[in-house]
C-alpha cells in the first residue's frame, strides 16, 4: 500500500519521505509514525506510507521513517543517509525477557547500537531512555534526537465532571493481563485498600475476561467488576473512576517507558496509581495529583487521598497542561518540524 500527500504542482521536484507502518500495536504506532509524516508533509515533501519494506523505493538521498532497530540497520548498510528512527522500546532487553539468550541479546545489542550511530534523525519516548542509550553505547546522541512520549488518546474535559467522581475510591485498570502489567499485584494491592476503605470498587477492562475473572476468585477480592468495551467507547467507562494502575517492576525496560496507560487516565481526569521506576512520568508530573505505589504504604496514602478535597476544575487545568506538554502528538508538530529540519 502506497498513500501519498502532495501539496505542490512541483511533483517531481519535491523531496520524498518515505514512513513504514507497522502491524503490531498499530492502534499506537501509526499514530506517532503518520504525525511525523505529517511534518515531513507541511514541510513541502511528498510522503509515501508503506506496510512492507519491499514497498519503499527510495533514492539514497530520500527520507526514510523506520521504527525498529533491525530496519535501520538494513537501509543504513545499503548506504542510505537521511534514515529516521523512531526508538520505542530497548529491544535487546526486551528480547531477553522474551527469550532468554544472551547471544541473542548481544547481536541485538550490536544492530541497535549501529542504528542509534548511524540513523540522521532520533526519536526517543524518554528522557530515561536517551540516558540509557548513551549510557549504555558510550554515545552521544542528544543533538540528532527529540523525546517525543507514546500517547493514543486526546483530552475529553466532560470525563472530569462525571457525579462523585473524586468523592469515592473507584479504582480502575484496562488493558491484558500480560505478566509486565503485574495485574496479580494489582489486585492484591486493590484488596488491601479494601479491608481498609469497604466502599472501594476496582473496574477492570480486558479483552481477556474469564481469565481476569479467575484471577479475582483466586485472590479472593470482592467489588472487582470485569468487563470489556471497545476501544472507542472505553473512555466514558473509565472516566468513573478516580485513580487508575499502571504497575510495573523495576526493569529497564519500563524505567525507559511511557505507557499509553498513563495517557488515557490523565486524559479522562483518572489519577494514576504507578510505579516509581516509570522514570519519565516520576520526572515530568511532580506538579499534578499523582500515586506513587508503594507496597509498604499504599492503603495509608490512599486512605490520606480520599481525605483530600479535590476540585475538578482544577485537576482538569493541571491534567490538560500536562497533557499540552507532554502528552498531545498534534501539538508537537511545529516543534517536530523545526527538529527534522535541522
Amino acid at each position: 500500500m502506497v498513500n501519498r500527500e502532495t501539496n505542490s504542482e512541483n511533483y517531481m521536484h519535491m523531496q520524498r519521505a518515505w514512513v513504514r507502518l507497522y502491524d503490531e500495536n498499530a492502534e499506537v504506532t501509526d499514530e506517532y509514525l503518520q504525525i511525523i509524516g505529517r511534518s515531513y508533509a507541511s514541510m513541502g515533501y511528498e510522503v509515501n506510507y508503506v506496510r512492507k519494506l519491499e514497498d519503499i523505493k527510495a533514492a539514497k538521498d530520500e527520507v526514510i521513517v523506520l521504527a525498529t532497530a533491525i530496519d535501520v540497520f538494513k537501509y543504513l548498510r545499503r548506504g542510505f543517509r537521511h534514515v529516521v528512527y523512531w526508538a520505542q522500546g530497548v529491544w535487546p532487553e526486551e528480547s531477553y525477557l522474551r527469550h532468554g539468550s544472551r547471544l541473542r541479546f548481544s547481536i541485538c545489542g550490536a544492530i541497535e547500537n549501529a542504528a542509534l550511530r548511524g540513523a540522521e534523525k532520533i526519536f526517543l519516548v524518554s528522557d530515561a531512555m536517551l540516558r540509557h542509550y548513551e549510557e549504555k553505547y558510550d554515545i552521544s546522541i542528544a543533538e540528532k534526537s527529540m523525546v517525543m512520549a507514546c500517547s493514543n488518546e486526546t483530552l475529553h474535559p466532560e470525563a472530569f465532571y462525571v457525579e462523585g467522581k473524586y468523592e469515592n475510591p473507584v479504582f480502575t485498570y484496562a488493558g491484558s493481563l500480560v505478566s509486565y502489567q503485574c495485574v496479580d499485584q494489582m489486585l492484591e494491592a486493590f484488596r488491601s485498600v479494601r479491608e481498609k476503605l469497604p466502599r472501594s470498587e476496582l473496574l477492570l477492562f480486558t479483552g481477556e475476561v474469564e481469565e481476569a475473572r479467575r484471577k479475582v476468585e483466586a485472590i479472593g477480592v470482592s467489588g472487582v467488576i470485569v468487563d470489556c468495551k471497545p476501544r472507542q467507547e472505553l473512555w466514558r467507562h473509565i472516566s468513573r473512576a478516580k485513580y487508575g494502575f499502571v504497575l510495573r517492576e523495576d526493569r529497564v525496560v519500563n524505567r525507559v517507558a511511557t505507557p499509553t496507560k498513563i495517557s488515557s487516565y490523565l486524559a479522562n481526569g483518572v489519577i494514576p496509581v504507578y510505579s516509581k521506576c516509570l522514570e519519565s512520568f516520576s520526572e515530568t508530573s511532580s506538579g499534578i495529583p499523582r500515586l506513587a505505589y508503594d507496597p509498604a504504604t499504599f492503603v495509608e496514602d490512599v486512605v490520606r487521598f480520599e481525605q483530600m478535597s479535590i476540585d475538578p476544575a482544577e485537576i482538569e487545568s493541571q491534567y490538560a497542561g500536562y497533557f499540552r506538554r507532554h502528552l498531545d502528538l498534534s501539538a508537537k508538530q511545529a516543534e517536530i518540524e523545526l527538529f527534522l529540519a535541522r
